[in-house]
Order: structure tokens, then sequence, then C-alpha cells
């Protein structure tokens, strides 16, 4: 059923609609093990302590350059398959280099993906990712991903009380990659009461977030948690998050603007001509923009929010649930009821888009009115709270380098010539998304 002011509700009413916490409800589960409780699955006083540790991941500029750097070991494989006539797997391409990114820019740690995707980490999180997290966050429908893992465990819970299988290989690979985390966090401890940190504006997240932690600590007298509690329950559970959120979500929005690069060549020509003028790139040379440079691709910035309009990155919220009866209009939601916002219904609305909410036009974004509806509390919602500030963050380094050393295209014969063709789930992941690159340079 919808409800026209269901975000507007759940969102801004966080008593009324607190977060449904299912690490709580099921604490064996494999959710629970991976997740444990964080910034996005936590409610009250747990949530604003999550807030304190986690806040230097909301103050701070990712350097664009990590990116740049990381992309010409990509293209270095991808020239390897240009020189056999092959196409390449997008989707596959831009998460191995976010992946190594993210790496990189929350931990200091190279995964290697890019040059070794079967290493054993990134095997150990392709495997979490595909065998499990993409099932949790699935809908209810009984399907089975590569990996193993069903949706009946989202149905009955209780079945994770007895791993079998596959099942328990993903409890085991949850196992490795928080080892994984808890290993970095105990090095970079040592390193950082030795020798502290030098510069916030160049140190990682999990160098800040450790800080914020021992912070905390120190603020609560002896009050808190203990150390094991915090690295267990504040540290390792918001790294896991922040390292989910900002990988697989970043990875299928550019994989997704590939896509529609591809097929839409007037686009990719604009888009082009607007980072070749912006950054001189007249010579050989591959330039990466820096942070405040990708502040002056208007129409690079706009093919980024008609993208994550269409595809964006996360379809529904997490769930919520009713603290109490809730009047909806005309009708009563009664308490205990669980609720979601599906963004991707909202996002294709054609009450606010008009009746081409379904065609990939960048230049809408263009037309000031499309911000004044976002603002208007009584328009239909096409788009989440909090989702326009998420376009302005996107690295596009790996685009602008892309831009500058390839034309695109999609085969003739691809699966995806009418629409993208997803995975299932919630995730929304491009299945085998086969591009054909060519060289400019």
């Amino acid at each position: 059923m919808r409800f026209p002011h269901t975000r507007d509700a759940s969102l801004l009413h966080t008593d009324t609609f607190p977060k449904l916490i299912m690490a709580d409800r099921h604490p064996t589960s494999l959710t629970a093990a991976f997740f444990g409780t964080n910034l996005v699955f936590s409610n009250g006083d747990v949530w604003k302590r999550h807030r304190r540790i986690a806040n230097p991941a909301f103050h701070r500029a990712w350097s664009t350059q990590v990116f740049g750097d990381l992309s010409l070991g990509m293209f270095e494989e991808l020239d390897k398959l240009l020189e056999k006539g092959k196409t390449a797997d997008v989707h596959d391409f831009v998460q191995r280099l976010t992946l190594d990114a993210l790496g990189k820019a929350v931990f200091d740690f190279n995964f290697g993906a890019i040059e070794n995707p079967e290493g054993d980490y990134v095997k150990t999180y392709n495997e979490i990712m595909i065998g499990h997290v993409c099932c949790i966050l699935n809908s209810l429908q009984l399907s089975t991903f590569p990996g193993g893992s069903s949706n009946l465990y989202n149905v009955f819970p209780w079945l994770d009380d007895f791993p079998l299988t596959r099942r328990y290989d993903s409890f085991k690979y949850v196992k490795h990659f928080n080892a994984l985390i808890d290993n970095l966090i105990d090095e970079r401890r040592k390193e950082l009461n030795t020798n502290g940190i030098a510069d916030e504006d160049q140190a990682d997240l999990l160098s800040l977030m450790i800080k914020a932690a021992d912070d905390e600590k120190k603020a609560s007298a002896g009050k808190g948690m203990s150390d094991v509690e915090m690295r267990v329950s504040i540290i390792i559970s918001n790294m896991v998050m922040f390292f989910l959120a900002g990988h697989d979500t970043t990875a299928n929005a550019l994989a997704c603007a590939v896509y529609y690069l591809a097929i839409h060549q007037d686009v990719q020509r604009t888009a082009r001509d607007e980072v070749l003028t912006l950054l001189s790139a007249d010579s050989t040379a591959l330039v990466t923009p820096t942070f405040d440079e990708t502040k002056h691709l208007p129409y690079v910035t706009n093919i980024i929010k008609e993208t994550l309009r269409l595809q964006p990155s996360v379809a529904v919220l997490p769930m919520r649930i009713t603290s109490r009866d809730v009047a909806m209009g005309p009708y009563i939601i009664p308490q205990n009821t669980v609720v979601t916002i599906n963004f991707f219904a909202l996002h294709h609305s054609r009450k606010v888009w008009g009746n081409d909410a379904e065609e990939f036009r960048p230049e809408r974004f263009e037309d000031h009115q499309v911000d004044e509806k976002l603002a208007d509390p009584d328009a239909d919602p096409a788009v989440g709270e909090g989702k326009r500030d998420t376009y302005h963050w996107l690295p596009f380094s790996y685009g602008s380098r892309s831009f500058q050393k390839y034309e695109w295209s999609l085969p003739a014969n691809s699966p995806h010539k009418d629409k993208i063709v997803f995975l299932p789930g919630n995730l929304l992941r491009p299945n085998n998304l086969q591009i054909q690159f060519k060289k400019r340079m």
C-alpha cells in the first residue's frame, strides 16, 4: 500500500518509526555476525554513540587521486582484453576498482583486486557479498544467489542456528573478513599510540574513527564501553557498514552510468567535451581532476544525478517498525507494523518527473524547478531524504580518465539493449554487463 507522506513521517519522526534491528531479534543470524550494531542499524542513545564515533566519515572530502591512480591499473587490465578483441564486464571492473579505492581510503589497505581478482580477501569479500548480503537485502522471494544463500533465511532466521554446508562457509567468510579488520585496528592503534595523526586531512577513515573512539572513551571517564566492546561493537561494525555502503553502491552507480553513456552516444560526446575542456587534456597524458575541479563538471554531475534517479544504488531503505498506531491520511497503521520506503518507485514517479520519467535525460537537472520540487514537502517525493547530497559525492576521477582514454558502446547482441538487467535484490547490481571499449589515445 502506498502512503504519500510515508517518507517524511518515517524519516523525520524516528521515535514513531524506529529502525527494525534484525541483530537484536536474531543475534545468532548471519546478518548479526556481519553487520553487528552500527550507525545504520541502531536507534536512540546507541545511534548517538555510533554517530559521534563515525562523525569523521561525514566531514571530509575524499581524494579523487586515489581513484585516478588506481584507474591506471584497471586500464592496463582493460587493454589486455581489447588486444584480444574482447568486451569487458564493466561492473566487474569498477567493482574491483572501488574495492581497492575504498580499501585505501577507509583502511589504508591494498586488497589488490584490480591485479588479482582471486586474492584471499577479494574472494572472501565477494563470497560474502554474493552469497550473503545480496540475499539479506533482497525482498522476500525464494530465489538463490550464486554462493548458495537462500532467502529462506530471511523467512526463517532461526535456520542460522543450524548452519550447514554453504551457509557454514558464509559464517566462515564473515569471520575471516572481520578478523582482517580487527587486525588492522590493532596495528593502526599501535601506530597511533606511537606517532599520532600527523595530518587529519590525509588520514584514512580507520585512523580517524579509532581516534574518535578513544576520545569517546576518555569523555565517558571509564563509564563507557570496554576496549573490547569499543573495538567489536563500534569500530568493526561501522567499518564493515561504511565499506559496504561505499563499495557496492559506488560500483553499481558507475556501471549504470557507463551503460547509459554507451547507449546514448550524444550524451557521452558532450560529457567527454566537458571533461577535456576543463582539464585541457590535449595531450596523451591522462589527467585526474581535483575534488574542487569535479565541482565544475555540471553536465557530468547531471549524468550522475540522472543515473541515480533511474537506478538508485539502494532500492529501498532499511526496514522500520511503528512504535504506536499511526494515522497516515485516511489509514491507520497499527503498532509493530514493518514499513519501508521504496526509492526505486519514488524515483520513477511521473507525478514529479513527468511523462518522460523512464527516459535517461541528464538535462532535466538543469531545470531549477527540479530542485524546487525536491524541496516541496507537498510534492510526491521522487528522491529520498539525503540523496541529493549523495549525488555530489561520487568520485568521478575514474570517469574523467575513461572519457580521455576510451570511447565505448553496447555490443549489438547485448541482453541489456532495451534496459539494464539486474541480479535480484535491493542492491541493483547489473548482471554481466559487457561493454565494447575502443581506445582514443
